[in-house]
């Protein structure tokens, strides 16, 4: 009959009370004396793993996943012992908030591990470690939980020296934020979403919206942060209401003169010009042919425009004799 893998409870510790039941922990399965003296001599064949890797987000160096398994299969071949890794369980928690402000998803995973001996006889105790990963990591945040878990039971299994310091991959006790550090992104997060505001009455309805309330008590913000926020919020509505008194001024407007007072006063200028070659100078330094053409003038207009321009032609190339006396004279 296979004993059951035992599972992890996970109890807050202001809850934790030990009972009678509890005070000695259960008894193991005993260990084969094939398997037992298979572990015996990888434990008596590993050397000590240097810390090659380094990390430089943490800034601090560790045995990879890579380092152990170099280590840890050729002595396992040759004692004839078999280590098998499984997902056990997988649950999602939340937990603490992210740079946004938002909830924040952990994966915790655990895995157990069987050992056996080539001959076939296999302790029928399963251990298991868990490991709490971020969920945004997506599929690798498996892959991350396998590796780190898998180390951390062969350490434990062999009695693997990797040196002082750090821990094998320094994944700290508890990965989850502190409460200072939540509180402090949800100030900042709160702050820029206020900056990002253009309008006060939406603004207004987003800092007293139920779920912005319940944020800010769930985090349980300080009189002084939420102080902080308020003022931010009279700033930023300052702001708004300074924009909108003090519009930009409007673009200036472009010269414009009616057709048909512009056409009034090409005929006025046309009348008072006696000389050819000024009259034509003067309809194409103003472009009067080409607004015709482009229709700013309608058609009367044009017509009587052009009757200007050929009277006013007529009249600079006239010989003197056609001239009609002036009657002052």
């Amino acid at each position: 009959m296979t004993t059951p893998i035992p599972t992890t409870t996970v109890v807050p510790q202001s809850a934790f009370t030990p009972t009678a039941q509890m005070a000695q922990p259960p008894a193991l399965a005993a260990i084969p004396p094939k398997v037992a003296a298979a572990i015996s001599q990888v434990m008596g064949l590993m050397p000590r793993l240097e810390r090659t890797e380094k990390n430089v987000h943490g800034n601090y160096a560790f045995a990879s996943i890579d380092d152990f398994l170099e280590a840890v299969r050729p002595a396992c071949a040759d004692s004839g012992l078999i280590i098998v890794q499984d997902e056990v369980s997988t649950d999602m928690i939340t937990a603490g908030v992210d740079r946004n402000g938002k909830p924040r998803n952990w994966l915790r995973i655990v895995h157990g591990f069987t050992l056996a001996h080539s001959s076939g006889e296999t302790w029928q105790h399963h251990p298991q470690r868990t490991a709490m990963v971020d969920a945004s990591m997506g599929s690798q945040g498996y892959g991350a939980a396998q590796s780190y878990t898998l180390k951390l039971f062969l350490r434990s299994l062999f009695q693997i020296a990797t040196g002082d310091g750090q821990d094998v991959d320094h994944q700290p006790p508890n990965p989850l934020p502190g409460r200072d550090d939540e509180r402090a992104a949800l100030v900042v997060s709160t702050l820029k979403i206020i900056a990002s505001h253009t309008d006060v009455a939406a603004m207004s309805a987003w800092w007293n919206s139920d779920e912005e309330k319940a944020l800010r008590r769930r985090f349980n913000l300080s009189p002084e942060e939420v102080e902080g926020l308020k003022a931010a919020l009279l700033q930023r509505r300052q702001e708004i209401e300074s924009l909108r008194r003090d519009p930009p001024p409007p673009a200036p407007e472009e010269d414009y003169e009616h057709p048909g007072d512009l056409t009034k006063r090409i005929i006025d200028q046309l009348d008072t010009m006696n000389v050819e070659e000024e009259i034509r100078d003067y309809l194409q330094e103003n472009n009067i042919w080409g607004q015709i053409d482009e229709g700013f003038f309608n058609k009367p207009q044009a017509d009587a425009i052009e009757k200007a321009f050929k009277q006013a032609i007529a009249r600079a190339t006239a010989p003197a004799s056609d001239i009609p006396p002036n009657p002052l004279d």
